[in-house]
């Protein structure tokens, strides 16, 4: 019985000895490399300050896509309005790429009345003379060259001021005029070609702080990228 577990006993220091043996005399992978899946697959790019001015490339890169240049009119501007616009613009420096036209010399709107009536008591009774006919809808003209005369109404065509006219004769009122308001007004047009982006934005702007002006922007006709 001693004798089996002596034999047991060297039985299991010889296979402890085998693997101690061939752990020691295995070659080893030093590489991590190797122990990485698909490592072929991997590709440093760039690493510390490298990878820095990589990205710092690469952000440079996409600000400097091109985009599309615009076009705008600016139109319906006052003779008040056109230096504070010219004035603003001339900042963008948009040299021959700016133009502007004039037009007008035509009435702003229409006024039908009944010209001036000096007497008082004339003028009274012109007025009950109206509402007998059932036209309410009228007012005398209080200050300058047409005081005193009786006004029935503006109007912002001279098609509509026709119209109107037309309507008053067929009440009976034969004396009653049209007088266009602010004739010779003019106004004028700013036409930009070949906006970048921030000029854009600034035109826009400026459309804003002039109220009655009409802005349109569209994409150049044929235009090229501007980078």
């Amino acid at each position: 019985m001693r004798a089996a577990a002596i034999l047991l006993l060297l039985a299991n220091m010889a296979v402890a000895a085998y693997f101690l043996v061939a752990d020691r005399t295995a070659p080893r992978e030093t590489d991590p490399s190797r122990q990485q899946i698909n490592a072929d697959a991997i590709r440093v790019l760039a690493t510390g300050s490298d990878a820095l001015a990589l990205s710092r490339a690469r952000s440079t890169e996409d600000s400097r896509k091109p985009s599309v240049l615009s076009c705008a009119t600016l139109s319906s501007l006052q003779e008040t309005q056109v230096a504070s616009a010219e004035t603003r613009l001339a900042s963008l420096g948009l040299g021959e790429r700016l133009s502007r036209t004039d037009a007008g010399g035509g009435a702003s709107s229409y006024l039908v009345l009944i010209p001036p009536i000096p007497r008082r008591a004339d003028l009274n009774r012109r007025i009950d003379e109206l509402i007998a006919t059932g036209i309410s809808d009228h007012f005398v003209i209080a200050d300058g060259e047409l005081r005193y005369g009786i006004s029935l109404g503006f109007f912002k065509t001279e098609d509509a001021a026709n119209r109107h006219l037309a309507y008053l004769k067929g009440k009976g009122v034969t004396d009653a005029i049209i007088r266009p308001r602010n004739p010779g007004s003019r106004t004028a047009t700013l036409v930009m070609k070949d906006l970048t982006g921030a000029e854009r934005t600034e035109v826009e702007a400026i459309a804003r702080d002039l109220p009655g002006t009409d802005l349109r922007i569209q994409a150049c006709p044929g235009a090229e990228t501007q980078g």
